[in-house]
């Protein structure tokens, strides 16, 4: 053997030994990092590392995390993987430091169980719970595959979180002190997610599931999705203080374009943005009971909802296609309520967020109950403090018997007679509000029952309607109009202030 050939054995030795070396105290440095964790609360375990140095990723096989009381999260439970891969590690500082910086991080097959724990405020400063990322944790990348996730509550053993064969992969990840300020796990650029079935309950009373979900930024669709409050009308009347409105909403699909949660500006705001939101035939019912006592908190004006919103929203279309809406407010304890109807209803919301200067505008037709249709415009400035708003609307050929399923449950009145035509056109503020009302009418008549029977108070009845106009005819003129000033009554909604306005008018033009 030559000196050449010895030199070159030689080398190759101790690159071996070196590179062997290396990958032992790499492998010293990640095990370390792990067993660290136990001081947290947090315990993982694993079978092996398989390190590639010159990739810079590191693998571990058959990992296993364990989330104990100790980790003062609100969380504790176990979670174990096939695969739990970390791509683009900078080994030099990890070598010589101890510190892991990552890229990119991928979860294979996830299998995932905790419930709700409770935190202790006094620990709250030693534990993971009371610190404060500082710096932001950022990656290139961070993969999904096949999870399965569940989340309990600790006490009752509920559902909380379900997550079924849910796939992600998002680019330019953020996790930051901000983020979690705004119950966001996280922010991305690019993202593609694909699931089976998600399940979340969003409050003690309602739950959220949707049964697909299929898409990446450019178009994500959501199929199957359902929204409601869990109780039966009456047990949920039961169990309030206060009135509250029980929901049964379903929706074929959902679609968004150029989806996006990000990050801009010199503050950093977290930004919300879609080029559309198409909600296809969706049917929401809500329910309400006034036989409870009201809610007397403030409710903001839309305008100002958004303009406090602590992220910046930007979505250039939301569209409702062939919704239904129906609407039963209950008055007496001897029926079920009235109902109002709204059918075949589309809607067009352009300019949907707090960072457009010109108005956000909301168009809206639909066939009030079933046989009258119905358009309106609604414009409003976000950017405007002071709330103002318009909302244009009109009305044709309402047979008023078609009412009767609201006024008689809900008034014991019974109504007659034709609504040919209506225009309003309703202009104000947060504070009061006009409304400019025309109204072409034959034939009104109304009559006051019993209550709990069909029959009239015959006396009353011919008494109301000497009161009521019968027709809209009025100096020569086929309508009749009226200009009504109105006082917004900020315990109600913003919805609730547009029909108080109608409801103004129409009193008006009938008495």
């Amino acid at each position: 053997m030559n000196k050449k050939v010895r030199t070159i054995l030689i080398f190759l030795a101790a690159f071996a030994c070196i590179y062997i070396a290396i990958r032992q105290v790499l492998k010293f440095r990640l095990n370390d990092l792990l067993k660290e964790q136990e001081m947290y609360g947090i315990q993982i375990t694993h079978d092996n590392i398989n390190l590639n140095i010159l990739k810079g990723s590191a693998s571990f096989k058959n990992p296993a995390v364990q989330l104990t009381q100790e980790a003062n999260i609100g969380f504790v439970g176990d979670m174990t993987l096939e695969n739990f891969q970390i791509n683009d590690i900078r080994y030099l500082n990890l070598l010589f430091t101890g510190n892991l910086d990552i890229e990119s991080i991928s979860l294979n097959r996830p299998q995932a169980a905790f419930k709700t724990a409770p935190i202790d405020s006094t620990l709250i400063d030693h534990t993971v719970a009371g610190k404060k990322l500082g710096l932001a944790i950022k990656l290139k990348d961070l993969v999904l595959n096949e999870s399965h996730v569940t989340i309990h509550d600790g006490q009752t053993d509920s559902l909380l979180l379900s997550l079924k064969n849910f796939n992600l992969d998002v680019s330019d990840i953020e996790v930051s002190d901000r983020t979690i300020a705004h119950s966001i796990p996280f922010i991305g650029e690019d993202y593609d997610v694909r699931s089976d079935s998600i399940f979340i309950k969003i409050s003690p009373y309602e739950n959220l599931k949707i049964a697909q979900v299929n898409g990446d930024h450019n178009y994500t669709y959501l199929s199957g999705i359902t929204y409601g409050t869990t109780l039966s009308k009456t047990d949920f009347d039961a169990g309030l203080l206060q009135e509250k409105d029980h929901y049964t909403i379903a929706i074929d699909s959902v679609q968004f374009q150029k989806l996006g949660l990000d990050s801009v500006g010199e503050e950093d705001l977290i930004f919300f943005s879609a080029q559309k939101i198409s909600i296809v035939q969706p049917k929401i019912g809500i329910y309400r009971n006034k036989l409870l006592p009201d809610s007397y908190s403030e409710k903001p004006m839309y305008s100002s909802l958004l303009r406090e919103s602590p992220i910046n929203i930007q979505i250039d279309s939301l569209q409702l296609k062939d919704a239904q809406f129906t609407y039963v407010e209950r008055s007496k304890w001897e029926n079920e309520g009235g109902k109002l109807e709204f059918n075949e209803m589309n809607v067009d919301i352009t300019r949907l967020g707090n960072t457009y200067k010109d108005n956000t505008q909301v168009r809206l037709t639909t066939l009030f109950m079933d046989s009258a249709p119905f358009e309106g415009t609604w414009s409003f400035n976000v950017l405007d403090p002071s709330d103002v708003f318009t909302f244009e609307g009109e009305l044709h050929g309402l047979a008023l018997d078609k009412l009767n399923a609201f006024t008689q449950p809900y008034a014991d009145t019974r109504l007659e007679g034709i609504m040919q035509d209506v225009y309003f056109n309703i202009y104000g503020n947060g504070d009061t509000s006009t409304v400019d009302l025309k109204c072409k009418f034959n034939d009104v008549s109304i009559f006051l029952l019993k209550p709990g029977t069909r029959k009239k108070k015959k006396l009353l009845s011919a008494l109301a309607n000497v009161l009521v106009s019968t027709n809209s005819k009025h100096r020569g003129e086929d309508f009749k109009q009226v200009s009504v000033k109105v006082q917004r009554d900020k315990t109600k909604s913003s919805w609730n202030y547009i029909f108080k306005n109608i409801e103004e008018g129409m009193k008006k033009v009938l008495l």
